[in-house]
């Protein structure tokens, strides 16, 4: 039985979840390297780098989804979810969500990308924005402005 996290009792300066010196390596390369890592009740955390620096490794690492070699990752005061399946962690409120592109059910793929949105601006000057296929282009500029 996993113990519940009540995480309305921690106070607001407490993590919710840390990482304390947490590696991670895929034949040989390392991921993450003696990461420790926290977020505090309440925080809102943006995790930003350039391809292959372990933000994805950082949120699977949390999920359960890849265990690290070494170090601990934390919920609350004490759960060590190090422990538990990705399945467990879930049932725990911590999980992820994926981004899928998906067109509308009754609109063909290739004409999505051919629909543009317009709308008025914070100056109230009108703007319009969208993709079209190079067949379809004038120019360079065949969408911009106030079209």
């Amino acid at each position: 039985m996993i113990q519940e996290v009540d995480v309305t009792k921690l106070s607001p300066h407490e993590s919710i979840i840390q990482l304390e010196g947490v590696t991670v390596s895929f034949d040989g390369f390392k991921a993450l390297n003696n990461l420790t890592f926290f977020v505090e009740v309440g925080e809102l955390r943006v995790v930003i780098g350039p391809n292959g620096a372990g933000k994805t490794t950082l949120i699977d690492v949390i999920s359960g989804k890849v265990k690290p070699s070494d170090g601990r990752v934390v919920f609350g005061r004490d759960l060590d979810l190090d422990q538990l399946r990705d399945y467990q962690i879930s049932n725990l409120g911590i999980g992820r969500k994926f981004q899928t592109p998906r067109s509308s059910r009754n609109t063909p793929s290739g004409r999505t990308w051919n629909c543009r949105s317009r709308g008025t601006g914070a100056s109230g000057r009108r703007f319009s924005t969208g993709w079209a296929p190079p067949s379809a282009r004038r120019s360079t500029r065949a969408w911009s402005g106030s079209g």
